[in-house]
């Protein structure tokens, strides 16, 4: 095994601090085994399993499957029961092996960067120069591209943890902050590049370079620092979205990269609205696994920004298209909830729409709840559902997340009683839900509650925002309408 070569690398890190141990290990470890579970399952598994909260059409009343074959199964032609779901075929990405490293610079490599003294000499120290130039992209490609060895197939996390704990070393001891962050870009650059060239390789190594490329920090968290994401790096996590042939799984880890670049890096313009585009469209692909549309919905709610290039509020549309789509599952549904209390607005935005929108999806999540009040994903709906109007943390209030937050500042104040009758409406319901000691049947009185003020309530204009398309509602008679564009 080749991890006794990068044992060897680890001298002088006592004395360098360590990135987070075990953070990636343990991201990569769990994510590994459940995305690979969700992509195998999203191909074999029965409807209400793939996408929870939508029950296929024509099976209202129908009796459960059961979970247990017996001998007094109905069986089909085949022999098998009706039940019986064949399992998927093993994905092609799995039986890829393209190993990046030849046998020799396997052995040449470690003894050149050992002899230079890699690591003390050259990343702690942080001095940017021509030698040093070389020393370090043969450093990068030595360490990234050991992801694509086969022998290291069953320690790719512990490979991933050694790139991240060397980006957490570089420039430890340059005292110039400004010469600092040029080698940490010159390092992160190197790592971006030889990345994205496994993104088309093992399944195990793209899931591997996906999470590679969404923890790079060019300034590292400390106590008293927040980290600022490499924003370099999502430009190879857009085209893993933007790729048709890339597993779900490789995708969802891209998209939650995405998101916590767009939280913690400063990207421009163009590469916000480039991120909004690839998940706006995979959002559109109904069949996706619910996972995946609730991951690229946190990922717009994390953009900071309002418009398209041609000053459309794009990201608003979607994510309220999304929320009003009866055919979406409840949890996807209630994420976009979430994710309109965390995307940014301006004046024009029609927040009292919007507001009116989350009352009227959560009298239906409480209409289906009742029908099958034992699924595990309603906490999670009415969790959604309360955090549209309220940040869960002090850093999300500094955002203004929430709808609450947002019309405390001055140019939405005209929207803040409407803002705050919804979220009265909400909120008991969200409590008793989610509130372990108390009874959580939703009673007729406070669905005639909601009901009542729906009914007194409709908006006359269903545009989240001038000049766009007038999103369709359900009116006081239960019958789909869209209401004036005036």
């Amino acid at each position: 095994m080749r991890r006794s070569n990068l044992a060897s690398f680890r001298g002088g890190g006592s004395d360098a601090g360590s990135r987070r141990p075990g953070s990636a290990t343990f991201a990569i470890g769990l994510l590994t085994a459940l995305l690979a579970a969700a992509a195998i399952r999203a191909q074999s598994a029965q409807p209400d399993e793939a996408d929870p909260g939508v029950r296929p059409a024509g099976e209202a009343g129908e009796a459960e499957p059961s979970d247990v074959f017996n001998e007094e199964e109905k069986k089909s032609d085949t022999g098998l029961p009706e039940t019986f779901v064949a399992p998927a075929d093993v994905p092609p990405e799995i039986e890829i092996e393209d190993e990046l490293l030849t046998q020799e610079e396997l052995v040449e490599l470690p003894r050149t960067l050992m002899k230079a003294s890699f690591q003390r000499s050259v990343v702690l120290k942080g001095v940017l120069n021509n030698e040093t130039r070389e020393l370090i992209k043969d450093g990068v490609r030595y360490y990234v591209h050991l992801l694509s060895m086969r022998e290291n197939r069953r320690s790719l996390d512990d490979v991933t943890e050694d790139i991240l704990r060397l980006v957490g070393w570089a420039a430890a001891q340059q005292p110039n902050e400004s010469q600092k962050r040029e080698f940490r870009r010159f390092l992160l650059e190197q790592i971006v590049d030889r990345a994205s060239e496994l993104l088309d390789g093992n399944f195990h190594v793209r899931i591997n370079a996906a999470l590679l490329l969404s923890q790079l920090d060019i300034v590292e968290r400390s106590r008293n620092t927040r980290p600022e994401a490499f924003a370099p790096a999502a430009e190879p996590l857009v085209g893993v979205l933007a790729d048709e042939k890339q597993p779900v799984a490789v995708k969802l880890v891209a998209a939650n990269g995405l998101r916590r670049i767009a939280s913690y890096g400063s990207l421009s313009t163009n590469q916000k609205i480039a991120i909004a585009d690839a998940a706006i469209r995979d959002l559109g692909k109904m069949e996706s696994h619910w996972w995946y549309q609730s991951v690229l919905l946190e990922t717009l709610g994390a953009l900071d920004q309002i418009h398209d290039l041609e000053r459309s509020p794009f990201i608003l549309q979607a994510l309220v298209q999304v929320m009003t789509d009866p055919r979406r599952s409840w949890i996807v549904r209630s994420e976009a909830a979430k994710a309109l209390g965390r995307a940014r607005v301006d004046a024009q935005v029609n927040i009292g729409l919007v507001a009116y929108e989350i009352v009227r999806l959560t009298r239906q999540i409480a209409a289906a709840r009742a029908q099958k009040p034992g699924e595990f994903y309603w906490d999670w709906c009415f969790w959604n559902l309360y955090l549209a109007f309220n940040p869960v943390d002090s850093e999300e209030r500094l955002r203004d997340a929430g709808l609450l937050v947002k019309v405390q500042n001055a140019t939405l104040r005209q929207h803040q009683n409407k803002v705050r009758e919804a979220y009265n409406m909400v909120l008991p319901l969200a409590q008793k839900v989610l509130n372990p000691k108390t009874e959580s049947a939703i009673g007729e009185a406070e669905t005639k509650l909601l009901d009542d003020w729906l009914r007194q309530n409709q908006p006359e204009n269903l545009q989240v925002a001038p000049g766009l398309q007038p999103i369709t509602t359900t009116g006081a008679d239960g019958q789909p309408r869209q209401a004036s564009t005036r």
